[in-house]
């Protein structure tokens, strides 16, 4: 019996093979079964409207500059926050608070994570509310004392309104806590009363 050479039998292979998908018919309403790695297919826009009307984190990097006052010790305060997004639910980022008063300055530099909570309604407005927590550096220097730095810890609460898709406003309240104490202040807290974020 003689043989086919090699080339022959890999061309009636491949025919073989074409001939069979050519054949199979897929009848309506069927799907082929194929593996799909749905971790990392991008969402459609219907899941990613769904995802946000659940009250998810920003999908954009988000800066946030606002202006409040502290409480023990009393100052006018201006913040800011940089939100990088990490998971569906979660951002995080550097924060800056600098106060200022007649015989007190204090700026503290945190790292904060954001845990987004469900979107709500109230009437025509939009809010997400959210939950933060830090930790970092506090300097505080009194008149009387002079200059102290040490660890700062805080959690806190806050809330954004959907004024728009580049830009939102919002307000944030934080309970810092200093466990060395810090010029003898050994908690304060952080009302950013008036917020305005920034998308890019």
């Amino acid at each position: 019996m003689r043989r086919l050479p090699m080339r022959t039998t890999y061309c009636v292979l491949l025919l073989t093979c074409l001939g069979a998908c050519a054949s199979t018919t897929v009848r309506p309403g069927s799907a082929l079964n194929r593996p799909t790695l749905t971790g990392f297919r991008p969402a459609t826009p219907a899941e990613s409207e769904q995802g946000r009307d659940k009250g998810n984190a920003p999908d954009d990097t988000m800066l946030a500059v606002g202006a409040g006052f502290t409480a023990g010790p009393g100052a006018f305060m201006l913040a800011s926050t940089l939100d990088f997004p990490m998971d569906t639910n979660v951002t995080a980022g550097p924060s800056v608070q600098y106060a200022v008063d007649d015989d007190v300055t204090l700026m503290a530099l945190t790292g904060q994570l954001k845990y987004f909570l469900p979107r709500t309604e109230l009437g025509s407005l939009s809010v997400m509310p959210y939950l933060t927590g830090g930790i970092g550096l506090v300097t505080i220097d009194k008149e009387s004392q002079g200059g102290d730095s040490g660890l700062l810890i805080n959690l806190g609460a806050g809330v954004r309104y959907l004024t728009g898709e580049k830009y939102r406003i919002g307000s944030e309240v934080r309970l810092n806590f200093m466990p060395d104490e810090v010029s003898d202040e050994a908690t304060f807290m952080s009302f950013d009363l008036l917020h305005v974020t920034f998308a890019f």
